[in-house]
């Protein structure tokens, strides 16, 4: 199941998340008729029915995907995220939330950075944070599968992060990555095109101007049928940032989560895996296998 990494209304270039106008639009409209008195579900069934594009080509709208939006404290405006919400309107929703579901906490923007950030690894979807009634809260998968076995509350779910951070901090040499080395091969046009060239030279009449634009197209195929695996650099770059990370916080350190780790899968026994941004996954188990 492919997954919607990025929140919904915004998209992200190489430095930073900028809002998308016409999604924008859709979330402003959400808080409107939430807010005039229509239901989640009224709400869901309507963008559904008009086709509103919730990721790709899917247009199915769910009564969650509309309280997660409505939720969502990111749309007031951040340090990573623009604004498009006013926080008046955001608190409103909220309010009118809590009158009709009872009491519960607001999720602080480094609880939502890792929910938008974790996943289920049985079916995909996204983990979210019950917290209700002022009971103990818990991440549950969006889709309700039974698949967790153990109770993740934030206690226990943000030790397990951090104990694989730690780890790496110790010994960044565990982010190693064995990448294929994979040879070039020319392809026919490439063969083709050198043959030309040796033609071409041998010719006594032939004009330096035509040879010199083959030999440049020339190069140019070479260059496209090299596979280039940035790996190796993205690992060398992680692993000296992890050697001069000297930053010391209590508790999750969310500042070296977004800059090292793509995403967080949580598995069927409760175990947290942090997948790294160059490829490689730590679970707190094999810390704690490691360790013993």
């Amino acid at each position: 199941m492919e997954l919607r990494r990025v929140l919904y209304g915004y998209r992200k270039d190489q430095f930073d998340y900028y809002i998308v106008q016409e999604e924008a639009a859709i979330v402003k409209r959400i808080f409107k008729e939430y807010l005039s008195g229509e239901s989640l579900s009224a709400i869901a069934k309507r963008l559904t029915s008009e086709c509103v594009v919730f990721f790709k080509d899917k247009t199915q709208w769910s009564k969650n995907a509309v309280c997660r939006i409505l939720d969502n404290v990111h749309y007031t405006g951040d340090e990573d995220y623009p604004r498009i919400i006013d926080r008046d309107t955001y608190q409103r929703a909220l309010d009118l939330r809590l009158g009709k579901g009872g009491e519960r906490t607001v999720d602080s923007p480094e609880t939502e950075y890792i929910k938008e950030h974790t996943v289920c690894s049985c079916c995909g979807s996204r983990f979210t944070r019950r917290a209700k009634y002022k009971i103990r809260e818990r991440w549950l998968c969006v889709n309700g599968c039974p698949c967790t076995k153990e109770y993740l509350d934030d206690a226990v779910l943000f030790l397990k992060i951090r104990s694989v951070l730690d780890f790496v901090k110790k010994d960044p040499g565990v982010l190693m990555y064995d990448a294929e080395v994979k040879q070039y091969e020319p392809t026919r046009d490439i063969i083709a095109s050198e043959k030309r060239i040796k033609q071409l030279m041998f010719e006594s009449r032939s004009m330096f101007q035509p040879i010199k634009k083959l030999i440049v197209e020339t190069i140019n195929l070479k260059y496209q049928a090299m596979e280039f695996d940035p790996t190796k650099e993205k690992t060398k770059a992680l692993m000296e940032f992890f050697e001069k990370y000297n930053r010391e916080v209590k508790g999750l350190d969310i500042k070296l989560l977004k800059k090292t780790v793509s995403h967080i899968v949580i598995d069927t026994e409760g175990d947290v895996i942090l997948k790294f941004i160059n490829g490689v996954e730590i679970s707190n188990r094999q810390v704690a296998n490691d360790g013993e």
